[in-house]
């Protein structure tokens, strides 16, 4: 996850310590026996991680975005896909469908190429209150699909732009690297 996220090590196990105390993250065992990190899992610490420099805050930016409902969004496509339920639960949607290899299947069907998939996909985080995720997808410089989860009950102001966190389709396809070379690892030791 530090890898992904651009975070050194140390400040990644503050932010996942932080997140599992709050039972915010799946806990078994220790060792072999650990529990492995699951795409929800990796949501919250992605969320958390973007959303805030400070480790000790991940709870409080999580549970941020954590209320964050579907505002609008557009009609058709891998984005429509994605739950409404809250931003979060959106984000895990998205990791696992890159996980199981949805995304480049979408992309390889809509013919766009290998070099404009890894970053036709991105997340902008809006980290001033009302926080908001918008979850993006362009292609030659023309947006194709876009959805946004914002605060609850908020209406939103003029954002300040100051305020953003963006990960790109390569954080994802990097992500989904990372599991699916766990799982194999994982598979050739049982």
């Amino acid at each position: 996850m530090s890898n992904v996220m651009g975070v050194p090590a140390s400040t990644a196990v503050i932010f996942m310590r932080q997140l599992r105390e709050a039972k915010l993250l799946s806990k078994s065992g220790r060792g072999r026996a650990a529990a492995d990190m699951t795409p929800l899992d990796a949501a919250r610490a992605m969320v958390a991680m973007a959303a805030t420099p400070r480790p000790f805050h991940a709870v409080e930016a999580h549970d941020q975005f954590a209320n964050t409902k579907l505002a609008q969004h557009s009609t058709g496509g891998l984005l429509d896909t994605l739950p409404e339920t809250d931003g979060i639960s959106a984000v895990a949607a998205l990791i696992e469908r890159y996980v199981n290899g949805q995304v480049d299947q979408h992309f390889k069907t809509t013919g766009v190429t290998w070099e404009a998939r890894a970053s036709a996909v991105d997340l902008v985080f809006m980290v001033t209150p009302p926080v908001s995720i918008q979850f993006r997808i362009v292609v030659n410089n023309q947006l194709v699909e876009s959805r946004n989860y914002i605060q609850e009950g908020a209406v939103a102001p003029q954002a300040d732009l100051r305020e953003y966190r963006r990960l790109s389709g390569r954080t994802f396809m990097a992500l989904a690297d990372a599991f699916n070379a766990f799982m194999r690892e994982d598979f050739l030791s049982a």
